[in-house]
């Protein structure tokens, strides 16, 4: 019967959302490092190829 008390579906159900908001959390924080990673290397990238074209002067 206890697995029927409103009070426990609604603790479980807070508890499940909590977890999967702090997992929506930590994925966005994930795709922010890869887009970062992303930006910095593709800034290397450039900065090299600058570096190359001066050198060429």
């Amino acid at each position: 019967m206890s697995e029927n008390n409103p009070n426990q579906i609604m603790q479980q159900i807070s508890e499940i959302y909590q977890k999967a908001c702090s997992d929506i959390k930590s994925l966005r924080l994930q795709r922010l490092g890869i887009l970062e990673s992303i930006v910095a290397q593709k800034d290397q990238s450039k900065i090299a190829n600058l570096k190359t074209k001066i050198d060429l002067l």
